[in-house]
Parts: structure tokens; sequence; C-alpha cells
């Protein structure tokens, strides 16, 4: 079990990680995420963000501190049990975000569609890698 501080500060970094994205007030988001899983990201103890999940859909929010530093064995576990329990992972990216598109590209996602302004992705087969196998 997360303690009920750490989960709030992870929360504060992800919604950190997209106000330049999205110009919405911290409760709101809180409220908007209320019913979603929150996994704390650290990166040599400190948080940097938070990967949320619900159902099968995933997101990971993460700040500039852990940009290119997160993504280890704690989040491919998330990844991959998203898409043991639902067959499948899905996620999403601001129409034109290049970054975001080749981050989840390279994580195995494929995409679907153009809706509202996002791109659509769905992944269906577990990550696996040499280097950060589970």
């Amino acid at each position: 079990m997360t303690h009920p501080a750490l989960l709030s500060e992870a929360l504060e970094k992800a919604h950190e990680s997209i106000k330049d994205r999205a110009s919405i007030p911290f409760e709101q988001f809180k409220a908007l995420t209320a019913d979603w899983e929150v996994f704390p990201v650290q990166v040599d103890g400190e948080v940097v963000g938070a990967i949320l999940r619900h159902a099968s859909e995933i997101h990971a929010c993460i700040t500039s501190a852990g940009h290119g530093r997160w993504f280890m064995k704690p989040a491919i576990r998330i990844l991959n049990e998203t898409i043991n329990t639902h067959g499948y992972a899905t996620t999403s990216v601001r129409a034109n975000n290049s970054i975001g598109d080749l981050f989840v590209r390279r994580l195995g996602f494929s995409f679907l569609r153009e809706e509202g302004g996002n791109w659509l992705y769905r992944k269906d087969k577990q990550w696996v890698s040499k280097q950060l196998s589970p």
C-alpha cells in the first residue's frame, strides 16, 4: 500500500507535468482522476510524476526531472499488468506531439486514430527487454 502523502505528491507532480498541455487547476485534475489508480514514479528517491491507470487506459505524467530516467522495472510491471488484466493497454498523446508519439511507439503501442485532438494508441503484447526485463 502506498502512503497517502506519496500518492498526493505524485498526483501533484503529474499535474505539473501536463500544465503546459492542459491548463486546468489542480483540484479539477484531482477530480478528473479520482477513480484512477495512481502509481508514484520516483527517480533517485525523488517523486517525478505518476503513472495513471483506469482499466486498460494508462498515462505516464512525468516532470522534466524524470525525463529519460523513469522507465524502469516498476513502470514495466504496471504496463504488463495492464495488458495481462485486459488483454491490451491504451493511451493517448496530444495530436502533433511528435515526442510523445515517438515515446509510445518505442514502447510498442500502435496508432489507432485521431479523436478530439488526441492520437489514440493500443498495445497488445507485453513489454520485453533484455536490459529491463521485469
